[in-house]
C-alpha cells in the first residue's frame, strides 16, 4: 500500500525531468511576466527531477 504513492511520485518527478531534457533540446523560451527564463533553470530542474524520480523508486522498492 506504501509503494503504489511512492511509484507514482517517482513518474510524476520523471515526466517533470523529460519535460525540462525537451526543453534543452528543443531550445523552448519560457517567458514569465514579460521575463525570459534561462536555460540553466532547466539544467537543475533536469538534475533535480532525476535524482527525486530515482529516490522514490529506490524507496519505493525497499518498502
Amino acid at each position: 500500500m506504501h509503494r503504489l504513492p511512492l511509484i507514482v511520485s517517482g513518474i510524476i518527478f520523471l515526466l517533470f525531468a523529460i519535460v525540462h531534457l525537451l526543453r534543452l533540446i528543443e531550445h523552448w523560451e519560457v517567458t514569465v511576466a514579460g521575463n525570459v527564463i534561462s536555460m540553466s533553470v532547466s539544467t537543475i530542474g533536469l538534475v533535480l527531477g532525476i535524482l527525486l524520480a530515482l529516490w522514490m523508486f529506490t524507496a519505493a522498492s525497499r518498502s
